[in-house]
């Protein structure tokens, strides 16, 4: 299990801060359940920009990070990744 936490690159929060709240400006959709080789998230945008991606595992502690997000459509190896 994990959390993802999504805002846009011109935010100047970090992505932590920015999981406390909702983001009404994007929805996105995380797949398969469960990941095994590649996480898919799809993120539906309604504000232009730059995305920042931020990971965590259920300790809280940040396990992936990608800035200036341009796709839609992200792909993340989770396969060096431990299970669960």
């Amino acid at each position: 299990m994990m959390t993802v936490a999504i805002n846009h690159n011109s935010d100047s929060r970090l992505a932590d801060e920015a999981l406390l709240e909702t983001d009404n400006e994007n929805t996105f959709s995380i797949y398969p359940n469960p990941v095994k080789d590649v996480l898919n998230i799809l993120v539906e945008i309604r504000k232009e920009g730059p995305l920042n991606l931020a990971i965590y595992d259920l300790q809280g502690k940040l396990v992936h990070q990608r800035f200036n997000i341009e796709e839609k459509l992200i792909d993340i190896d989770m396969t060096s990744y431990e299970p669960g």
